[in-house]
């Protein structure tokens, strides 16, 4: 039941940043070691992905992203709190859907901080979804999809 809730709330949260258009805007300062390329921002939440990781994992690709948060946020248990999270996601270039397989957040916002949390799904248990036209989501499937170049 507990994974469930959580592959729900991945599923939401998923969701919730894919629901906005994101236009990219210019990085200033930022602290994210080199190895992660900005792919998209905002006033309040910036990502970036991690183009080494980028790899077939069979019918799927997977890479890992940095999901930046301009202000600390509350869980929804109000247990901890985050500014930043690494999530593992894995793309079906063919259906052009996302799931989530790990998400580590963190404390500071930059993903090298305290862990705070962390939660991983079996592979039976990703939800895989279409991301909303125009949307964050879509930007994220597109570049992971041409740069693995899957189809």
């Amino acid at each position: 039941m507990k994974r469930l809730l959580c592959a729900l709330l991945l599923t939401a949260m998923q969701l919730a940043y894919s629901q906005t258009a994101m236009p990219a805007r210019p990085t200033t300062g930022s602290e994210v070691p080199a190895k992660w390329i900005r792919i998209a921002g905002s006033d309040r939440l910036t990502v970036y992905m991690d183009m080494s990781t980028i790899r077939p994992q069979g019918q799927y690709v997977k890479a890992w992203l940095l999901w930046k948060m301009s202000d600390p946020k509350g869980a929804p248990s109000g247990r901890y709190s985050y500014q930043s999270y690494k999530e593992l996601g894995y793309v079906h270039c063919g259906d052009r859907t996302s799931s989530s397989k790990q998400i580590v957040y963190y404390d500071d916002d930059v993903g090298l901080g305290n862990v705070v949390n962390s939660i991983e799904m079996a592979d039976n248990e990703m939800l895989f979804s279409d991301p909303v036209p125009g949307s964050l989501g879509e930007s994220l499937i597109a570049t992971t999809c041409r740069v693995s170049k899957r189809p």
